[in-house]
């Protein structure tokens, strides 16, 4: 028996909700530095172990891959192995503060490592798996799945203010177990369905269509995104009391459970498949229910890889693979040799490395700007909360366009590299009063970024080996916020608060990051040429894809109206 997909699909948002766990550090930092008498930089050597998980995507990535096969044992062995090491990590780094156990600081450190590397677990399990579940609707998968991520740290949040301030530890605590009793509720639904679902075509009285469904899934992240910041920009100008911070914190997390109410009307929590007929040489499915290769429908919208450029071949791996509808499947090395995976990798090394840089920097951009620092709280929020916004319009709005014009996903990567171009030139000669639009803009197009990455590895390199290429494509974010954040902007800052005499290095003024984000302004201004050009390799792709879209979407009506009548006899 296959769990329904929508079932699956809300295990995912919430396995997404626990990964972001992972980037609550700032929570329950001060009671590590106390616990552990921490100096700064080792304070801070920790929090990096506790967000660099995404060097370990490789391993859930081939996994799957492996098991690609095992439509539900393979989503399901990620999914518990990513909260397995969750726990561990967290639990230990909480056994260690408490001194039930004495660990040395590597070891700690390591620690901190496997529990952060729960992060792509999770992420693997939940956006794989959903994305082969809903191959026709790859944008609004990716869309609302990084949308939860992305406000994950904000629910955590509510929940330390309401539950457990100023009690680092024992949050602590609870971020480590809640993936424990998470993953024993949602692990067991998760499945690739590989075949298409009666909802998925009767959209009669009883059944919201699959873009509705979607949509219902962005409204609750929206309501979430807009709750959070009314209730914290009150807070900047009437502190509330605790009694109020928990009615906040019951709030926020009613709106969360609304999402439980988009599988209703899906055929409940068994899979149904659609009553689609037969082809005359094929089965709609073979024997044991576990493949579709057969009608041309299915076929189309089942597991497969969306079009790739046929013109970017592998050079040394042979002919692409294809599958029955004539469409090239990457292997991870033909990945590895493609011009148009780098340069989708690089377009996203630069996007994101932009927007870490932003929000890693914050709190020093205000004080370098005339700010006090404990004001960055706002800055933040309104990063954070654009960040969300432009992970749901990065899967919407790509997706209805393609799906109503067939316009291609990839000048959204252009967009993208544009925007970031610009945001970061206004950084560079920004003040204070004008920071908060910067840090505003960067946070949307660093959300957008997020949306893209999973949807365009899926489309232009395929499904079939979808996870393990997109575990490569996961360290592009790693790797440019090391670049950009640490390497580039780090030592500039370093260098100007030197030569402004300030014996601890400390900067103030308007160049300490002005020559970060102008490489960075340059870097993504050459970058948007370079998407141009994917744009450009890649428009056949989407010639194709959106007529596919179209014949699916008229076989599906069919089998609606041949459906509704068969019901009228």
């Amino acid at each position: 028996m296959y769990i329904n997909k929508w079932a699956t699909n809300v295990a995912a948002i919430f396995l997404q909700i626990c990964g972001g766990l992972c980037y609550t550090f700032s929570l329950y930092s001060p009671a590590l530095k106390e616990a552990f008498n921490f100096t700064q930089p080792q304070l801070e050597t920790l929090g990096s172990c506790l967000v660099s998980g995404g060097y370990f995507a490789w391993i859930p990535g081939l996994t799957y891959d492996y098991l690609r096969h095992h439509h539900k044992f393979g989503p399901r062995l990620i999914g518990a192995w990513g909260c397995l090491n969750h726990f561990i990590g967290f639990f230990m780094v909480w056994l260690a503060a408490k001194g039930y156990v004495d660990l040395p600081y590597w070891l700690l450190a390591a620690f901190a490592l496997l529990g952060s590397s729960a992060v792509v677990f999770l992420d693997s399990a939940a956006i794989v798996t959903c994305m082969k579940n809903f191959p026709n609707e790859r944008g609004n998968v990716g869309g609302t799945l990084k949308s939860y991520l992305g406000v994950s740290a904000s629910l955590a949040s509510s929940i330390y203010l309401g539950a457990y301030q100023p009690d680092g530890l024992s949050f602590l605590l609870f971020v480590a177990v809640l993936p424990l009793f998470v993953a024993v509720l949602t692990v067991p639904l998760l499945n690739h369905v590989p075949y298409i679902e009666e909802a998925e075509v009767d959209h009669g009285r009883w059944y919201m269509s699959t873009g509705s469904r979607f949509l219902a899934t962005y409204a609750v992240a929206g309501a979430i995104v807009f709750y959070q910041l009314i209730t914290a920009s009150i807070s900047e100008v009437h502190p509330y009391t605790m009694s109020q911070q928990r009615g906040i914190m019951i709030g926020v997390l009613l709106l969360l459970f609304l999402v439980l109410l988009t599988p209703i009307g899906s055929g409940g929590l068994k899979s149904r498949p659609a009553p689609l007929p037969a082809t005359e040489d094929n089965s709609w499915r073979d024997d044991g229910g576990e493949d579709v290769e057969s009608a041309q429908l299915l076929r189309n919208a089942g597991d497969q890889s969306a079009p790739a450029n046929a013109g970017d071949q592998s050079k040394n791996g042979g002919r692409l693979q294809n599958n029955e509808g004539g469409m090239p499947e990457y292997t991870l090395p033909q990945c590895l040799v493609s011009l148009n995976y780098w340069m989708l990798w690089s377009a996203l090394m630069v996007g994101m490395g932009a927007g870490f840089t932003m929000l890693n920097n914050l709190g020093q951009m205000v004080e370098a700007l005339g700010g006090r620092r404990e004001g960055q709280g706002i800055y933040v929020l309104l990063f954070t909360t654009l960040n969300t916004v432009g992970r749901m319009v990065g899967g919407y709005v790509p997706e209805r366009l393609l799906h109503a014009r067939g316009t291609p996903r990839t000048i959204f990567a252009v967009v993208a590299s544009l925007m970031t171009c610009l945001a970061a030139l206004l950084s560079a000669f920004t003040n204070l009063r004008w920071l908060l639009a910067c840090a505003m803009m960067l946070g949307f197009v660093f959300g957008w970024h997020w949306s893209l990455m999973p949807v365009l590895t899926s489309e232009l390199f395929g499904l079939h080996h979808f996870a393990s290429n997109h575990a490569v494509m996961h360290l592009a974010p790693t790797v440019g916020g090391f670049l950009c954040s640490a390497l580039l902007a780090g030592n500039v800052y370093d260098i100007r608060g030197t030569s402004h005499g300030d014996p601890y290095g400390t900067c103030y003024g308007r160049d300490c990051y002005r020559l970060s984000y102008l490489v960075i302004a340059g870097m993504a201004g050459l970058q948007s040429f370079a998407s141009y050009w994917l744009f450009l390799r890649t428009r056949e792709v989407y010639r194709e894809e959106y007529k596919r879209l179209c014949r699916f979407e008229q076989e599906t009506h069919a089998g609606n109206e041949s459906a509704e009548q068969h019901s009228s006899r």
